[in-house]
């Protein structure tokens, strides 16, 4: 892993507010999947939606294809929830990860507290981050595919606090 760091100060606007940004790079050898990849059904695509890879062109052919992002279920797929998560949310947020079981139609999916000093992106582990940003509108989340078969090596999801916040709120306006 590489990681950059940059700061970046706005002279026009705001020239007393600097911002700190930090990229990660995970560079890895290619290893392919013994499962091949599977493109969505084209004559389906009114009714059925699939995350997917970015479209590559075929050398043979130059036609565009993509492939259907899925996680190896041959074994356990692991999530970790950050450690700064607040403690009274870990359980609603281990609930949230682990009702994908519900989604497999079976026990596949596990959630623990990801090992000290570990956050998300991390190339190693699947990584719910809790983000303390109360006025945010929204979460984000993204994964890294292989391009080739759709599989997915890691992912991270980036919570904002501002969900549980307002859960909270319509939650007691409407019990």
């Amino acid at each position: 892993m590489i990681r950059q760091s940059a700061q970046a100060r706005d002279l026009a606007e705001s020239a007393n507010q600097e911002v700190r940004f930090e990229i990660r790079y995970f560079l890895s050898p290619y290893q392919p999947s013994e499962k091949p990849g599977k493109e969505p059904p084209r004559s389906e695509d009114r009714y059925v939606r699939f995350f997917e890879t970015y479209r590559q062109l075929e050398l043979t052919t130059g036609r565009a294809s993509a492939k259907i992002a899925r996680f190896d279920v041959s074994k356990p797929i692991q999530f970790y929830y950050s450690a700064n998560t607040p403690s009274n949310y870990v359980d609603a947020v281990k609930e949230g990860i682990l009702y994908w079981n519900r989604a497999f139609g079976t026990n596949i999916v596990r959630a623990d507290k990801a090992p000290d000093g570990v956050t998300a992106p991390d190339a190693r582990y699947n990584v719910i981050q809790w983000v303390p940003w109360d006025a945010a509108g929204f979460a984000y989340a993204d994964v890294l595919l292989d391009p080739l078969t759709g599989e997915s090596k890691h992912g991270q999801v980036y919570m904002t606090s501002v969900f549980a916040i307002s859960g909270r709120a319509r939650a007691l306006c409407c019990a």
